[in-house]
């Protein structure tokens, strides 16, 4: 999907990876070749189940119900046992990961004692102040290492609720946070996708971006929404006026990437390519115990057991 990133300059961190380099390698994942582009994305569904309704979530096609902890942690065990930390990084992800503090809990140290790198948390936020057995869930967090892209929903500044179905994070939240990752070395972003209605122009883009970097947040993203007609195009959202100022224009292999300067912002378009490499599988996904190539491709290894 394309994107756009906003970031202080004062906060500017270095790319974990190099837009331009890329490799691929075949490799044997449960006896089977994949051919795999290094680092893959692999993507952490810790539960289907979700405390917001998104009219546009993905999730929704997927049954609320999970199966056992146990079987759960054995399978991905076995799973994070099979790859190399060299080859592959997580995203936590859900449904909403936090609905189940515990697992949540578990999976980063599980990930974290294993070796693997952590690219992205996605999360509405809500439960990451939340105590378990005597400390907040974000201090397990960054104990973990799960200190990059620390991404948390938001899609409008009022109306967050009429899009999201439920009463989201609030702004003092928001700001606990912010000032909580910033003094350890953690990048905590908000993420808010295009919606006609809601953010839907450069005007309201640029609103929203003061008001979430006033409440301390260095980075602020946009994301155009694939397959949903209500989520206006990037091309036809970003109006780049005279205040921004191209300063380098990276040609990768599934993005290309605009960068400006914008009064103290870094600012990057990433477009992604219509036609780009698919000869390597770009992401992996483990859900219910099904380890499969991208979200929904196909499958490496299916751990059995029956639904609870």
């Amino acid at each position: 999907m394309n994107t756009l990133k906003f970031t202080k300059k004062s906060e500017l961190s270095t790319e974990q990876h190099n837009q331009e380099v890329h490799k691929d390698k075949e490799i044997k994942i449960f006896d089977k070749k994949v051919n795999i582009y290094i680092p893959n994305n692999l993507s952490l569904f810790i539960t289907n189940v979700c405390n917001s309704k998104c009219f546009f979530c993905i999730n929704s096609n997927y049954t609320n119900q999970d199966k056992s902890d146990s079987f759960y942690y054995k399978s991905l065990k076995e799973t994070l046992n099979e790859l190399s930390p060299s080859e592959f990084e997580i995203t936590i992800t859900g449904g909403e990961p936090t609905i189940k503090i515990e697992r949540f809990v578990k999976t980063l140290k599980m990930c974290h004692d294993y070796g693997f790198r952590f690219r992205t948390i996605s999360t509405n936020g809500l439960n990451l102040l939340k105590k378990y057995k005597g400390k907040e869930v974000c201090e397990y967090m960054v104990e973990n290492g799960a200190v990059h892209n620390i991404s948390i929903s938001r899609m409008d500044i009022k109306n967050n609720k009429e899009i999201m179905g439920i009463d989201s994070i609030t702004d003092n939240d928001i700001e606990k946070l912010a000032n909580f990752f910033n003094n350890h070395d953690a990048e905590m972003r908000i993420s808010c996708n295009l919606i006609n209605g809601y953010v839907d122009s450069m005007d309201k883009i640029l609103e929203f971006v003061d008001y979430y970097h006033n409440l301390g947040v260095p980075t602020v993203m946009f994301r155009e929404l694939v397959g949903v007609k209500s989520s206006p195009k990037m091309i036809d959202t970003f109006k780049p006026n005279k205040e921004f100022k191209l300063i380098d224009y990276i040609v990768a292999e599934v993005y290309d990437v605009e960068v400006y300067e914008y009064k103290d912002y870094i600012v990057k378009h990433y477009k992604q390519k219509k036609n780009n490499n698919k000869t390597s599988v770009k992401n992996t996904s483990f859900r219910n115990g099904i380890l499969r190539e991208d979200f929904n491709g196909n499958i490496i290894k299916n751990f059995k057991e029956k639904l609870i």
